[in-house]
């Protein structure tokens, strides 16, 4: 299995169970990363590096 990647967002608490998602992966024993939050400019960039490589 590769890596798994969480939005910078998944941090934020729910409402109906007052957990994360981060939280929740954890007590499940999953494995990931979050990515961290970049500008519009940053993402527009990184996906225009990535047109050559499709």
């Amino acid at each position: 299995m590769g890596n798994i990647l969480f939005p910078h967002d998944a941090a934020v608490h729910e409402y109906s169970t007052g957990l994360s998602r981060v939280e929740v992966a954890r007590n499940h024993a999953i494995n990931f990363t979050v990515v961290t939050d970049i500008s519009i400019n940053e993402a527009i960039d990184a996906a225009r590096n990535m047109f050559n490589r499709c």
